[in-house]
């Protein structure tokens, strides 16, 4: 696919995907963000299937941080379609700053994303996030995700880190009884 978007041939990609979480990221940050993508959400409601539903208002991200600057390991946290249990961090990162995006006005929900401009939104802040990131921790070693996400936002997370210049990024997988790190991005 890469060799076809680097010859002109692919303008545009559309992503209709299914997997664990860490598999999204990981094929996102292979899409990147320079190449057009439309990212699907396969919604719960069988009539509405892969499209976007676009009903009511969209829904907006907000960003916070807590922590000391310059650790050498930031957990991002990302509770979309769910809260995070951080009582369940690896003990290495239990006490590492923390940047978070919850969705405004709204708890997390597995049915959250069903407007195409609440992707947009969380793109937007997450991207915020991944920049707040960079500039509070500039030595950084190793990024640390963990999200409870729905398929459109862990491909969209997983676009938005930038090879050669953001950290490795560890992606986490929830476990019965703990958060286990399955694979590491840019690394």
């Amino acid at each position: 696919m890469r060799q076809a978007v680097d010859s002109g041939d692919v303008q545009h990609i559309s992503v209709f995907a299914i997997a664990p979480i860490p598999l999204l990221v990981y094929l996102g940050w292979h899409l990147d963000d320079k190449t057009p993508t439309r990212i699907f959400q396969k919604h719960r409601d069988q009539f509405v299937g892969w499209s976007w539903a676009d009903q009511g208002e969209p829904v907006e991200f907000d960003v916070s941080a807590s922590g000391t600057p310059d650790a050498e390991d930031v957990v991002l946290l990302c509770a979309i379609t769910s809260d995070l249990n951080t009582a369940l961090l690896p003990a290495e990162i239990e006490d590492a700053p923390r940047i978070e995006l919850r969705p405004v006005g709204a708890s997390p929900d597995p049915m959250l994303m069903s407007h195409e401009q609440s992707l947009v939104n969380f793109a937007a802040q997450w991207r915020k996030a991944l920049s707040m990131a960079e500039s509070t921790h500039p030595r950084a070693r190793r990024w640390h995700l963990i999200a409870s996400a729905p398929i459109s936002v862990a491909i969209e997370a997983g676009r938005a880190v930038m090879r050669d210049v953001h950290p490795p990024v560890a992606v986490y997988e929830r476990d019965t009884d703990s958060y286990e790190g399955v694979l590491v991005i840019n690394g």
